[in-house]
């Protein structure tokens, strides 16, 4: 699996106890006690405004071309575990 570059940035942030506007925030015990442990994601990291948007019919496109991706990597994955299966006897 890939990881588009801004997921990848804030998977870093994260790990790094870093906060990243819209994506991660890093609350204090004294700020979740305060909130009465409420830790809902909105409350903390709120939207990021460069959320990107799509119309439906470019989603179903993108969606439709995924599809034919995972038809041709499933297709190749198994033409490379076949023989491997065969050795083993399965």
């Amino acid at each position: 699996m890939r990881i588009s570059p801004p997921s990848a940035t804030a998977a870093a942030a994260c790990l790094k106890g870093e906060p990243v506007d819209g994506e991660v925030a890093v609350v204090t015990k004294v700020q979740a006690e305060e909130a009465d442990y409420n830790l809902s994601p909105c409350r903390w990291a709120g939207q990021s405004e460069d959320a990107e948007a799509g119309s439906v019919p470019a989603l179903i496109c993108e969606l439709e071309n995924l599809g034919k991706q995972d038809a041709l990597i499933t297709s190749e994955l198994l033409r490379l575990l076949r023989p491997q299966s065969i050795k083993e006897g399965h």
